[in-house]
C-alpha cells in the first residue's frame, strides 16, 4: 500500500498543530499530542480499511477523527494501484 499526503493536507495539518500549540501554551493542555495520536489512529484505520468509509463525492472519501470529531480527513483510494492519497484535513466549520 502506497501512502501519499497532498501539499494541502500538510499545510492544514501544520495550521492545526500551530493552533493547538497556542492553546496548549495558554491553557496548559496537551491538545497537540492528543490531536497527533487521534490523527495517527485515524490514518492507521484508513490504511487498514481504505474502502470502508463513505464517499463524500465520487472517488473522495471522508472519515472523522474519533476524539476531535469536528475534524475530518478527505482521501482518495486507488484500489488498482493500492494507493491512498490523503487530500486534506479540515474542521467541519470550514467549507465542507
Amino acid at each position: 500500500m502506497t501512502i501519499r499526503f497532498s501539499p494541502e493536507f500538510k499545510k492544514n495539518l501544520f495550521s492545526f498543530i500551530e493552533f493547538f500549540q497556542k492553546e496548549d501554551a495558554y491553557q496548559g493542555t496537551s491538545l497537540v499530542e492528543d490531536f497527533r495520536v487521534d490523527l495517527g489512529n485515524t490514518i492507521e484505520m484508513t490504511k487498514a480499511f481504505p474502502d470502508a468509509f463513505p464517499e463524500f463525492v465520487p472517488r473522495i472519501r471522508r472519515i472523522s477523527l474519533k476524539k476531535f470529531k469536528n475534524h475530518c480527513i478527505r482521501y482518495s483510494f486507488d484500489e488498482a494501484n493500492e494507493t491512498i492519497i490523503f487530500l486534506t484535513i479540515t474542521h467541519y466549520a470550514q467549507n465542507s
